[in-house]
Parts: structure tokens; sequence; C-alpha cells
């Protein structure tokens, strides 16, 4: 930045670079599950990650975090960049169209985090209601109602059905 001109371009970086953001599906995907063994396994990781957190100046939740963050971040970089870049650099159209390509491989992060989500769940649907799993079959939205520690109503929006399902507490 302390060399930065006023012809400086970041535009063609992103355009070029951004697809590769994609890598991050894979992370995104198993976050959740890579949390839950934490979260199972603390007590045997406690000394090391007390160690890590002093060490590093913060705890293994917002390190694990940072890769997911980090296209939002972008998002939030270009934007900035595009509203405070004059309509007549050279660089307005290379940031407009990076800035597209960042926000459509942040939906497809974010599309294949829940869907990942959504096919756990559906395993979980299958231990109770294996009628219920198609291939061609989505679960689309999961609601959950209680009634004062009664029962519990779920609700399961897919793609071709919409089932309701009692459970006693």
């Amino acid at each position: 930045i302390n060399n930065w001109s006023e012809s400086q371009e970041l535009g063609k970086f992103f355009q070029t670079n951004a697809p590769f953001l994609k890598m991050y599906k894979q992370y995104g995907n198993n976050y959740a599950k890579l949390n839950d063994i934490l979260i199972q396994q603390q007590e045997a990781f406690n000394s090391k990650i007390e160690e890590m957190t002093t060490r590093v100046g913060t705890g293994l939740s917002a390190l694990l975090i940072m890769p997911i963050q980090r296209v939002p971040r972008y998002t939030l970089l270009l934007s900035d960049l595009l509203k405070n870049t004059p309509e007549d650099h050279p660089d307005k159209i290379p940031l407009t169209n990076a800035l597209h390509i960042v926000e459509g491989i942040a939906r497809f992060l974010n599309d294949s985090i829940k869907d990942e989500e959504n096919e756990i769940k559906m395993h979980e649907i299958a231990t109770k209601a294996p009628s219920l799993i198609a291939p061609y079959r989505k679960l689309l939205k999961e609601f959950i109602f209680t009634e004062k520690d009664k029962f519990k109503i779920k609700i399961w929006l897919f793609s071709d059905l919409l089932v309701h399902m009692q459970e006693s507490k």
C-alpha cells in the first residue's frame, strides 16, 4: 500500500484467482463435523488447546472459522474498493466483474454447506422414517415445534413432500 498508485489495479487479480476459492467447499462442508469432534474430545485436547490459545492469542474455534469467513471478507473488500473507485478508473470494470465472481463463489460455498447439512439431516430422518428416503428427494427445510415439554412436532419440507411427525417427550 505504501507504493500504491492511482493506476493500481486489483480487479484482474481477483478475476483470475477467485475461482480457486471454490477449494474451500470441502473445508466448509466438514467444518461442523470437525467442530463437533473437537467438542466431544475437548477434555483430551484441553491442555494443548489452552497452550495454543496462549501462544496464538485466540481460541481454536476462532481459528477454525477463519477460512469460512475469508470469501465473505473478499466480497466486502471488493464492494468497498468498487464504491471508492472512480468511474473512469481502468480497474472499475475488472473490479465489478471480480465482485460478481466472488459473490457467485460465496453462493456456491453457502449452497454446498447447506446441501451437506441437509444430507446429514436426511441420514437422521432415515433412522426414524426410512420410507421417506428416496434418491430424487431433497430436504429443503426442517421445522421443530415444542409444546411445553409435552411433545415435539417435526415438520420436514422435501422437494416433493411435506411431512409432520409428533414425538413424545
